[in-house]
């Protein structure tokens, strides 16, 4: 039996990757009986038809099993089904708004829809005729192991300090005899390594390279000995290496054979890419040129005063097609080039764009002389990927554009709801995870609040959790979701003092409390920042169910549904299945 729809509960917009979410605050979903029998059930069934769009049971099936579980609504029954429904039926609504007002040929959206599809049927013919070309064999992935020294590993001790001044004055006492051990846990601001004498483990000369370990000072200096200092970021870095071993090539293979994968496909496109230049004479054109020529004297000023004739202008040519004006300056915002050179220099320009422009464009042409546009798979692709611009340009302009929050709204709100800008209570520790609850009985009359747990830790080959850099572990109030003995024992145990065993999910913990900090407000920027955010989320939401409401009343007499056929395509087992996650949010330690 049809029936039209008027009220809802909201949903928002997701095709591909995305997901569609549901709006709180739903409204009851109104139906208004027609008369007329359903008909057979078809293979396709028609759940709803909003203007000339069918909705199908399938459809429909696919959108519910995709959502992510916190986006199920709670409600049960048909009650459930109607809500998902009118959540496609939304969509469509939208949809139908947006076309309606013209907004595919908005020239944004037409920009960034070709930009899209020129990417997507370029992905497609890489996928096809270049991928397929590239073999990787055994043999290439043992020589690139070799190539790359993977096949020595060492163990590296390190000392990270603030300036080089500090990295000397280590050196001069390590010379003297001081312990490496003591100099690292007292002054590497590598907390983790830290607490470990300065041990960080075992590395191949790439990601020492990553450390800031020069490859020749990985090849050549001596076990045992202190290398100069080395510069690590901003700070500078005292390594030594105290062990080595063989690692085995079974370790990397996967990674070599994608890396040599992807360095043949670049080999191939590149030959593919001047194989098409060369055909189809890509080549500087003089209108173009004479455009940047003009914008050299001050780029960013200029750029803004171009009008659209000169925008279109094209800067390169090939058979079938040009490169404009307009795309090279996006190219050029895109990397973020603002070399002046971008705009005077013919060699330059023409260099850029063989690397940034040509190869994208060469290919896109291939594709398009392939067909790849034309085959049904990207047609509905690019028509996925059109609804989904249509839909945020359509919530940009009545939705985001509507909406502003003014900072001294902001402040009123933090005055307002001072409990929702407080930095949570923050318990900082020294703890001891003991795996069984035998073990721990048996330590409970071992331990004492002098006891180094982490030497014990690593004795009895006990876990140890990530620290922080002065070598606590530290927990706020919000874990006690996840921690809900090990947090009240915290907050009752004084500083200092040995607590535990506490069970918990990790192990039976033993701890002693270094330092606290109550719950206080949160910086003033981040606060107004936060307040400002959500303010703006609110009244999105807001604005956006008064959207909803008037294309219902809009287009009221577009929609059609069949309620009588929803519980086919969305049966009770399928509901079932369908279970909403807790609503607590937490914060791992």
């Amino acid at each position: 039996m049809a029936t039209d729809l008027e009220g809802s509960i909201g949903m928002k917009k997701s095709r591909g990757k995305q997901h569609t979410a549901l709006r709180a605050g739903s409204l009851l979903l109104g139906l208004l009986i027609v008369l007329g029998a359903c008909g057979k059930q078809e293979k396709k069934e028609i759940v709803a038809v909003v203007g000339q769009k069918a909705i199908h049971a399938e459809e429909l099936r696919r959108f519910v099993l995709n959502l992510l579980p916190g986006l199920y609504t709670r409600k049960q029954g048909q009650e459930a089904r109607e809500d998902y429904l009118q959540s496609l039926i939304d969509q469509e609504l939208l949809l139908l708004e947006a076309r309606n007002r013209g907004l595919e040929q908005d020239s944004q959206l037409v920009e960034k829809l070709s930009n899209k599809q020129r990417k997507y049927i370029v992905s497609v013919l890489r996928q096809r005729e270049i991928a397929p070309l590239v073999e990787v064999t055994e043999e290439n992935i043992r020589r690139r192991f070799e190539e790359l020294g993977l096949v020595r590993e060492r163990f590296l001790t390190a000392i990270v300090v603030a300036s080089q001044q500090e990295a000397r004055e280590l050196q001069k006492r390590l010379a003297t005899g001081e312990p490496w051990a003591d100099l690292a846990r007292a002054n590497s601001l590598d907390g983790q390594s830290a607490e470990r004498a300065g041990e960080v483990g075992f590395l191949n000369r790439s990601l020492a390279e990553r450390m800031g370990i020069p490859v020749a000072v990985f090849d050549t200096l001596a076990t045992g000995k202190v290398s100069p200092p080395l510069a690590r970021g901003r700070a500078y870095q005292l390594i030594r290496f105290i062990g080595e071993r063989q690692a085995e090539l079974a370790t990397h293979r996967a990674a070599l054979q994608a890396q040599l994968m992807k360095l043949g496909q670049r080999e191939v496109e590149d030959r593919k890419v001047e194989m098409l230049a060369y055909e189809l004479d890509w080549a500087m054109d003089a209108a173009g040129r004479q455009v940047l020529a003009v914008l050299t004297e001050n780029p960013a000023q200029q750029i803004q005063h171009l009008s659209a004739a000169d925008r279109s202008a094209a800067l390169f040519s090939y058979k079938g097609g040009q490169v404009s004006v307009n795309e090279y300056l996006h190219m050029l915002k895109l990397h973020r080039i603002r070399s002046r050179k971008a705009f005077a220099d013919s060699a330059f320009i023409t260099e850029i764009a063989r690397r940034f422009i040509l190869p994208e464009t060469m290919l896109a042409h291939a594709a398009s002389q392939a067909g790849i546009p034309d085959e049904p798979a990207v047609v509905a692709w690019v028509e996925d990927a059109k609804e989904e611009l249509l839909l945020t340009r359509l919530r940009q302009i009545e939705v985001s554009d509507k909406v502003a929050v003014e900072d001294e709204e902001a402040r009123r709100y933090i005055e307002q709801h001072p409990e929702q800008f407080l930095l949570p209570e923050r318990i900082c520790y020294e703890e001891l995870i003991v795996p069984t609850k035998e073990e721990a009985a048996q330590l409970a009359g071992e331990l004492d609040e002098a006891t180094d747990f982490l030497q014990v830790a690593r004795q009895r080959g006990f876990n140890v959790r990530p620290r922080q850099p002065d070598g606590l572990v530290c927990m706020i109030s919000l874990n006690e979701v996840v921690y809900p003995r090990l947090w009240p024992a915290l907050q009752e145990a004084p500083l200092g003092a040995l607590r535990g065993p506490v069970e918990t999910r990790d192990g039976h913990i033993f701890f002693k409390i270094v330092r606290r900090q109550e719950a206080q407000p949160e910086p003033a920027d981040k606060a107004l920042r936060r307040a400002r955010a959500s303010l703006v989320q609110r009244q999105e939401r807001v604005r956006f169910d008064e959207l909803m409401d008037q294309l219902r009343v809009k287009y009221q007499n577009q929609v059609t549904a069949f309620a009588d056929r929803l519980d086919a395509a969305l049966p009770d087992a399928l509901l079932a299945s369908l279970t909403q996650p807790p609503q607590k949010q937490i914060e791992n330690p």
